[in-house]
């Protein structure tokens, strides 16, 4: 499964530990699902995800509000 689009990018908290976002997945086309990101996601479409949002492949993540 691969994020074929990343939407508002968002952090969760203070500390930076999460980001929520909206996805859609390769293999739910057309559909944009809320995902929370982390660094101890034990997925690997959630480790890459996590680690392309810090990079910046999918534009600046909005502060945490």
């Amino acid at each position: 499964m691969k994020p074929v689009k990343v939407k508002n990018p968002q952090w969760v908290d203070a500390g930076q530990t999460q980001i929520n976002c909206q996805v859609e997945w390769s293999r739910y086309p057309s559909r944009l699902m809320p995902f929370t990101a982390s660094s101890t996601d034990n997925t690997a479409h959630g480790q890459e995800l996590w680690n392309k949002l810090l990079a910046g492949d999918y534009g600046v993540i909005a502060e945490f509000e």
